[in-house]
C-alpha cells in the first residue's frame, strides 16, 4: 500500500458530460470539489495488474474485495458481451454519501463511469460490506460501460443501448440510486421514444426511472426474442463500425422503428392482462379455490371407490378359503 494523490482532471473534463449538469452554476460547484477532494481526504490505492483500487480508510474491505473479484467479473462480462477489456481501469470508492453527491452531481446515483478517464467512482459503506453480491454487481455494471466504451465509438454508442446492455448484462441497475420508489413506465402516457434517449437521459427522477427501465426492458426483449447471441451480434458489428440502423438490420433484418414498436405493442399487452387480472382478482381466486375443492373432492371419491373395491376383494378371498 502507498499513499495516493488523484489527477482528477481528466476525470473533470469529461464528467460533465456524463453527468450531464444542468447549469454553469452546478459545473463550476463539481469541478471545485473534484479539483479540492484529494486534499481533504487521505486515500490509499491497491492495484495489481487487472485493477488500481483507490479509497478511503473507511472503505478498504471493500477495496480488498473488489481487487480478488475483478479477474472473475471481467471475464464473465467478456464472455457474455463478446467484448474484451485492455485497458486497466481505475476504481474510486467513497464513503460519504455528500461528498458522492457532490462528485457525480446528482443524489440519484451510487456509481458513474467516465470512461475518457478509464475511472469508475462508486459510494460504498459499511452496510454495502455484508452484501459481496450486490457490491459486484454494481462493478459489473460500471465496468460493462469501460468496456463498451473503449470497443465502440461514442457516436455509435446510444445511450440507451449503453445503460440497457449493462443492466441486462449485470442484473442491476448499477449507478441509479433506487427505482422500488418510482411508478412503473406506463407507456400509454408521456411514453419517451428511444431516439430521445440517445444522446443523455432526463435529470428528473421520475423520468431518469423511465429512461433506465425502457433501456433495460427493449434490450430484454430484443434477447428474449432474437436470443442472446443477438445482442453480442449486435455489438460486435458496432464495434466494426456499423451504425445503429446498420447493425440491427444485418443482425435482426428490422429497423429501430419496427422493434420499438414490436416491444412497445408487447408492453402494451402484458399491461392489459395485468390491469383485468387486477380487475378480476377475486374472481379468480375464488373460481381457482372451487376448482381445486372440486379436483380434491373427486380424488377423495376415487380413494374411498378404490378402498371399498380393495376391501370387497378381501372378503371375497376370505370366503373362498
Amino acid at each position: 500500500m502507498q499513499s495516493i494523490t488523484v489527477d482528477w482532471l481528466p476525470f473533470i473534463a469529461e464528467g460533465y458530460r456524463k453527468i450531464a449538469l444542468k447549469s454553469l452554476f452546478s459545473l463550476f460547484l463539481f469541478v471545485l470539489h473534484a479539483a479540492s477532494a484529494p486534499l481533504s481526504t487521505a486515500e490509499t490505492v491497491l492495484q495489481d495488474k487487472h485493477l488500481i483500487v483507490i479509497f478511503e480508510r473507511g472503505t478498504s474491505p471493500a477495496a480488498d474485495h473488489f481487487l480478488k473479484q475483478f479477474p472473475h467479473i471481467k471475464i464473465e462480462l467478456e464472455q457474455s458481451l463478446g467484448l474484451q477489456l485492455r485497458s486497466r481501469p481505475i476504481l474510486k470508492l467513497v464513503e460519504s454519501p455528500e461528498d458522492f453527491a457532490a462528485m457525480s452531481g446528482s443524489p440519484h446515483f451510487i456509481a458513474f463511469t467516465v470512461p475518457a478517464s478509464n475511472l469508475i467512482a462508486m459510494r460504498v459503506s459499511p452496510a454495502d460490506f455484508t452484501k459481496p453480491w450486490q457490491l459486484n454487481d454494481m462493478l459489473k455494471h460500471e465496468l460493462c460501460h469501460l468496456m463498451l466504451h473503449e470497443n465502440i465509438e461514442d457516436s455509435r454508442l446510444p445511450r440507451w443501448l449503453d445503460e440497457g446492455v449493462c443492466q441486462w448484462v449485470s442484473g442491476t441497475v448499477g449507478e441509479f440510486l433506487a427505482l422500488g420508489d418510482v411508478a412503473p413506465v406506463d407507456f400509454s402516457r408521456g411514453e419517451m421514444p428511444l431516439a430521445r434517449l440517445s444522446k443523455r437521459f432526463p435529470a428528473e427522477k421520475r423520468q431518469l426511472a423511465s429512461a433506465y427501465r425502457q433501456s433495460r426492458d427493449f434490450v430484454q426483449y430484443v434477447s428474449a426474442h432474437y436470443g442472446r447471441e443477438s445482442v453480442k451480434q449486435i455489438l460486435q458489428s458496432l464495434k466494426n463500425g456499423e451504425d445503429m440502423d446498420s447493425a440491427l438490420m444485418y443482425n435482426l433484418n428490422s429497423t429501430l422503428a419496427t422493434l420499438e414498436s414490436e416491444w412497445r405493442s408487447s408492453r402494451n399487452g402484458m399491461r392489459l392482462l395485468f390491469i383485468w387480472l387486477g380487475h378480476y382478482l377475486y374472481e379468480i381466486i375464488f373460481f381457482i379455490a372451487a376448482l381445486l375443492a372440486v379436483v380434491s373432492f373427486i380424488r377423495r371419491k376415487a380413494f374411498i371407490g378404490r378402498r371399498d373395491e380393495e376391501q370387497e376383494e378381501d372378503e371375497n378371498e376370505v370366503e373362498l378359503s
